[in-house]
């Protein structure tokens, strides 16, 4: 188990810190349920953040603080529209409000 932690963490920083992403971001590399229990471990040992259902962060810190910085509101709005535009379940209209969104 540590070896697949250790290679989503890897997944992860190398996007560097201030990254936000969905949990479907790791389907490309894992199952759903190993995702799912990789990205709560990963919570647990307080390497990443959990923003929100399904949308986590790989926090920036302030050495000025002291403390990792609040998400990239601009990064959790990315995630969350990846996310929603990868579900075929969401009408046409959601779809179409999520592609003009990204573009901005």
């Amino acid at each position: 188990m540590q070896k697949l932690i250790d290679r989503a963490f890897y997944f992860i920083s190398g996007h560097g810190r201030g990254w936000a992403f969905s949990s479907r971001d790791l389907l490309e590399k894992f199952s759903r349920s190993q995702a799912d229990n990789l990205l709560s471990e990963l919570v647990k040992q307080g390497k990443i953040r959990r923003v929100g259902r399904g949308v986590y962060d790989y926090p920036k810190y302030s050495k000025l603080l002291k403390k990792s910085l609040s998400p990239d509101i601009d990064q959790v709005a990315r995630a969350i529209a990846s996310g929603l535009e990868a579900d075929p379940k969401l009408p046409i209209k959601c779809k179409i409000m999520n592609t003009a969104f990204t573009k901005i």
